[in-house]
């Protein structure tokens, strides 16, 4: 990884654990969030992935149209460290543990390398 990516990275960290952080504490069934990106184009392939427990909870998150505000703190967090998405809408997804596990067996590395 090349000085600059780990500088990058860092700043995605940075920005994802404060969301994580702020998600933790509002909406009921999130456990945690990954990403992926190639850094040498992270405004189009920077991935957040946001992880629930339940796959009802999930549901119930989208019914009461928490993915925005998700989505709208991802954009800012990211946006205080420098990072622009392209295109929120897309780069922000949700999964549950339990369909992990229904569909990968637990295996989360499996099953974000199909995304």
């Amino acid at each position: 990884m090349r000085k600059i990516d780990k500088k990058i990275e860092q700043q995605i960290v940075t920005a994802l654990t404060q969301v994580c952080d702020q998600a933790l504490t509002k909406v009921a069934g999130f456990e945690w969030l990954t990403h992926s990106v190639n850094y040498q184009q992270v405004s189009t392939s920077l991935l957040v992935t946001c992880v629930f427990t339940e796959q009802d909870q999930l549901r119930q998150c989208l019914v009461d149209k928490q993915d925005a505000l998700f989505k709208q703190w991802v954009e800012q967090a990211l946006a205080k460290q420098g990072i622009k998405l392209k295109n929120v809408q897309r780069q922000v997804q949700f999964d549950s543990e339990s369909a992990c596990k229904e569909q990968h067996n637990g295996n989360w590395s499996k099953r974000l390398a199909k995304q």
